[in-house]
């Protein structure tokens, strides 16, 4: 048994070194290689037979794998297509924001007036500034206009402004 174990150790150790030499595109690619039932091919050979699956034939598949040292891109099929980011890839940014913002960070919405209220009405704009909360939905948008009607503002005599001046000026996707 101990001796099967060392075997599978040294057989996924042996595949943890020999993956990012296969995703080289300059080595030319060896000959697939069996080793206890684990099957060893090159990284660009693996994705692309993804994507030729059969079994994904209609479905909309955008991949990008790139260097991260040198930004070289190794392996793209259909990498500018913009579709919903599949559940392992919303994963990473999860774990990524939970790094950057710790799991006590609250987003928040502000909702500002260039005047107090009077007699129950706001004259002159209403600006709701937002700071990138995914959560903001029709749902939260309510109870955010219940939140200022229990503040006993009835009626805004101006535009309502949403601020998205926190964000950059480039748009994407």
């Amino acid at each position: 048994m101990r001796k099967i174990r060392r075997l599978c150790s040294l057989a996924f150790l042996s595949a943890a070194v020999a993956l990012p030499a296969a995703a080289s595109p300059s080595l030319p690619a060896p000959e697939p290689e069996v080793v206890i039932g684990i099957q060893f091919r090159p990284l660009l050979n693996t994705l692309q037979a993804v994507v030729d699956d059969p079994l994904l034939d209609g479905a909309r598949v955008g991949i990008q794998v790139t260097r991260m040292s040198t930004g070289e891109t190794l392996f793209a099929h259909q990498p500018d297509l913009l579709i919903n980011p599949a559940s392992v890839t919303k994963m990473f940014t999860t774990a990524a924001a939970l790094c950057l913002l710790h799991p006590s960070y609250r987003f928040k919405t502000e909702v500002l007036a260039q005047s107090e209220a009077s007699d129950g009405v706001i004259r002159g704009p209403l600006y709701l500034k937002g700071y990138a909360d995914p959560f903001l939905v029709n749902e939260r948008l309510f109870h955010l206009a219940t939140e200022i009607r229990a503040l006993d503002i009835r009626r805004v005599d101006g535009p309502i402004i949403l601020d998205d001046s926190y964000f950059d000026q480039q748009r994407q996707g």
